[in-house]
């Protein structure tokens, strides 16, 4: 059996976004599946990399894969210059997703008359997302289960 690198399984502490970082997509009314109306659509999110002339280089990182929109420190071990997820290749695209605790619409916004939400819901607002962003197909997308 080969030898494990036991650096590989050390503590890293999370970097937390730089001041400024997160940015804020405001993305209008939403009629949710479910029949509730969200009156303003909010999605936070920052971006790491270029966006090539043919907008054919996006990667969305899904929220599962982070806890928030800073999918550069949740997997910084995956994401960045040099990485599998190489920021000198792809215009990185990390969000919080709807529902979500740091700054995207959600309970904490609407409080208890937050209206249920689905996973095509929460789809839905990334693919308005990636448009509000000027981009009309993504390279790839990667995240949790």
């Amino acid at each position: 059996m080969p030898e494990v690198d036991p650096a590989l399984f050390q503590e890293n502490e999370r970097t937390a976004p730089a001041l400024g970082t997160r940015n804020y997509a405001n993305l209008g009314p939403y009629s949710c599946l479910n029949g509730g109306i969200i009156d303003d659509l909010v999605i936070a999110y920052e971006t790491w990399g270029s966006l090539n002339s043919d907008q054919s280089n996006a990667v969305l990182i899904q929220h599962a894969l982070s806890g928030d929109s800073h999918a550069i420190g949740w997997w910084e071990r995956m994401v960045g210059p040099g990485k599998a997820i190489d920021t000198n290749q792809f215009f990185v695209i990390g969000h919080n997703v709807l529902g979500g605790c740091q700054g995207s619409t959600g309970p904490g916004s609407y409080g208890s008359k937050f209206p249920k939400v689905t996973i095509k819901d929460m789809v839905n607002a990334q693919e308005r997302l990636v448009g509000f962003l000027g981009i009309d197909q993504l390279y790839a997308a990667a995240g949790g289960s």
